[in-house]
């Protein structure tokens, strides 16, 4: 009947009618691929190549197939996944004013992942697992039904050993096999540095969106236990994450890069005390830019220094 009624509508109103479905349909794709983030993918690109470059292999096609299903589909479906359950209103990781979410986000959070698994697979089967976790950590950290996101310490160790643990042996996988990353002192230490290190960013990454997880009912750990608590953690977890990577550093390559990591801990270790401090007296804007800012330099400063040493390697 609907159909019919349509069909007698005079032939403008028609073309009107149609020419709004499919500019609502570009605005829900164009905001799903916003949600994708993908340029906040640079923030964990130095965990991946972290644990490539500790397996000492050369660049192959693995590698390439592996950082592209990892930072272009697994994390861009992540991102978009994860919002579409937050709704977020307010600024996230990349996006100070993100876009309302739709079904089409959805859509493509799911299609980005499977497109990511079938270039996982590939690769190889241990690769393809480590994906596959990452997924799963996904899916608990964000559905309302488990929403581990909710749980102020639970949500810490997810991020760690998602984030920071499989995305480091996402690296290590596209050069050696998954049983030197667990019985080496290369892939034992760079796991544990990589899961310390994205354990004491996030609280940071939190800190401009308490009122935003408070009224959504998600207790995060700034939320719960406060921002001096979370700067507290941040500072010991990156503190024990620092010395663990200048001791490996200096144990596998030279003392002049061990030095130059340490000269640039203490650096971030004092912009992350002067962050503490103007915090609660700055607006939104200002502190979602300066907390941008840390985790985009930073991810950029490893970055450089990783892919320099791996094509020198």
């Amino acid at each position: 009947m609907r159909r019919w009624l349509v069909a007698r509508l005079p032939l403008r109103v028609q073309a009107r009618r149609k020419g709004m479905r499919l500019q609502a349909i570009g605005e829900d794709l164009r905001a799903a691929l916003l949600h994708l983030r993908l340029h906040f993918s640079v923030v964990l690109l130095p965990l991946f190549l972290w644990g490539f470059r500790l397996t000492g292999a050369r660049p192959s096609g693995a590698f390439g197939l592996g950082l592209l299903a990892v930072h272009v589909f697994l994390y861009g479906g992540a991102n978009a996944f994860n919002s579409y359950f937050d709704r977020d209103e307010g600024p996230i990781g990349g996006l100070y004013r993100p876009p309302p979410v739709s079904t089409g986000t959805l859509a493509v959070a799911l299609a980005f992942k499977a497109l990511g698994l079938l270039l996982g697979l590939r690769i190889g089967w241990a690769f393809t697992g480590v994906y596959l976790g990452f997924v799963v950590l996904s899916v608990l950290y964000s559905h309302p039904w488990t929403r581990w996101k909710a749980r102020p310490v639970l949500s810490v160790l997810t991020v760690a050993v998602g984030q920071g643990g499989l995305g480091f042996l996402a690296g290590w996988l596209c050069g050696r096999d998954l049983a030197m990353a667990l019985t080496t002192f290369p892939g034992l230490a760079g796991l544990v540095t990589a899961m310390l290190f994205t354990a004491g960013l996030y609280p940071i990454t939190q800190a401009y969106q308490v009122s935003e997880d408070a009224r959504r009912g998600d207790t995060t750990f700034v939320v719960r236990y406060g921002l001096r608590r979370a700067f507290r953690l941040a500072q010991a977890l990156l503190a024990l994450a620092g010395l663990l990577l200048v001791g490996t550093v200096a144990a596998l390559y030279t003392a002049y890069e061990a030095i130059g990591l340490a000269v640039y801990g203490l650096a971030g270790f004092f912009v992350l005390t002067r962050l503490e401090r103007a915090f609660p007296r700055r607006s939104l804007r200002a502190n979602y830019r300066s907390v941008m800012a840390l985790v985009y330099g930073n991810g950029l400063v490893f970055t450089v220094y990783l892919a320099a040493r791996i094509a020198l390697s």
